[in-house]
């Protein structure tokens, strides 16, 4: 995160203010209002001190493993601060990524929301740590939030639950079956995708028809993400002679994304060639035709793990934030998710410009870059700080 010497001086100024009207006022908004802003402000400040961080403490942390079944269990952490009184719980998941529970970005978010008040829990998801998409992160989410109630130290009437980027499946569709419904107040959704068909369509060649917004974004230098994605659900595939070479050749596509495929097409068998072809392409124009060949087990996994087979059992309030920039999953995704949702309480939606799909990012390089984005960022970030912190009150 890059950020200007004098817009942390900004930061700094008005989180002091905040917090002196915070402790002089007992008047609970001013109050909610500055705990808010102090909140905001550690994330500008990241592992720099911030008034947040001296007037919080330091969270204690503690593992353990919860058993599921035959799995062998759900590693996890727990963060919390020492409090006289149980305080609301937080499932925090981490996405598609391979150090799980153990990234910085997930450690570092829990420290923080275990600072403002929340018993958090950062469960070890085993399919999404192999970038995998499934319904075995579903019985992991289900099994920890039940986890979660249980813990002396958490009020059972308040747990929340955030999910950022393709955790938003799993996480959405757990909260759609009523045993865990009635256990969650509510949830934050950051970056998360409604249709997983229009999704790879967006992330594989950065078209996109949606909402009334339609376009191609530029794709990201970085393209190693899809090969890393397609090598974790080789399963989807029926059992070949050349699997191993297969997965062979995705590793190196990992390490080199631009390595020709058409030198070892022949190598394959026509489900993983099919695959191949249609991960390696990003031409809009050859995406359906692509799509359509492709085996009937990946159409099926697609369909099953889209979210509007689930939106109609959804009962939890939601907070919705999503990257205007996002290069990964499209924003408008979460516009379609959060008016799809006919049985739930109306939910919050935030579309931010401060940040590149959940990590966040900042410049401040002109005037109109400051009225024109971050002022109207900050203050859609501080909304969605304000409403994640009453959930939590």
């Amino acid at each position: 995160m890059q950020v200007g010497a004098r817009l942390r001086r900004v930061l700094w100024v008005c989180a002091g203010v905040a917090a002196l009207a915070g402790l002089s006022l007992a008047f609970g908004p001013v109050r909610e209002a500055a705990w808010a802003v102090l909140f905001l402000s550690d994330f500008f400040a990241g592992p720099s001190p911030s008034p947040f961080k001296l007037l919080a403490g330091e969270p204690e942390l503690t593992s353990g493993v919860i058993a599921l079944g035959d799995s062998g269990g759900i590693p996890f952490d727990l963060y919390r601060c020492p409090a006289p009184r149980p305080q609301a719980g937080l499932l925090l998941t981490h996405g598609l990524a391979h150090l799980g529970n153990q990234d910085p970005r997930v450690r570092e978010q829990a420290v923080r929301l275990a600072r403002a008040g929340f018993v958090v829990v950062a469960p070890d998801l085993a399919q999404m740590k192999n970038y995998q998409l499934g319904f075995g992160d579903v019985d992991a989410l289900a099994a920890t939030l039940r986890h979660l109630r249980t813990l002396p130290e958490v009020d059972s009437t308040r747990i929340g639950l955030v999910a950022p980027s393709f955790a938003a499946g799993p996480a959405l569709i757990a909260l759609s079956r009523p045993q865990v419904q009635r256990q969650v107040r509510f949830a934050l959704i950051f970056g998360g995708y409604w249709d997983l068909r229009r999704t790879l369509r967006y992330t594989l060649t950065g078209a996109y028809d949606a909402e009334g917004f339609t376009g191609i974004v530029p794709l990201a230098a970085n393209r190693h993400n899809r090969w890393k994605f397609l090598r974790g659900n080789l399963d989807l595939l029926a059992p070949s002679s050349s699997r191993g070479e297969y997965a062979a050749f995705l590793g190196a596509k990992i390490d080199d994304p631009l390595l020709d495929i058409n030198p070892v097409l022949a190598n394959f068998s026509q489900e993983e060639r099919q695959l191949l072809v249609f991960m390696d392409n990003e031409d809009p124009a050859r995406f359906d035709s692509l799509y359509a060949g492709l085996p009937t087990a990946v159409h099926a996994w697609v369909d099953t793990l889209s979210l509007h087979h689930y939106a109609d059992q959804l009962r939890t309030k939601l907070l919705i934030a999503h990257s205007r920039a996002d290069q990964k999953v499209h924003f408008t995704e979460s516009l379609t998710l959060s008016r799809h949702l006919p049985h739930a309480p109306p939910p919050e939606i935030h579309i931010l410009g401060l940040f590149s799909h959940v990590d966040l990012r900042v410049s401040w390089e002109s005037l109109r870059a400051l009225w024109d984005e971050l002022l109207p960022g900050l203050w859609q970030l501080y909304l969605l700080a304000l409403h994640l912190l009453r959930q939590g009150g």
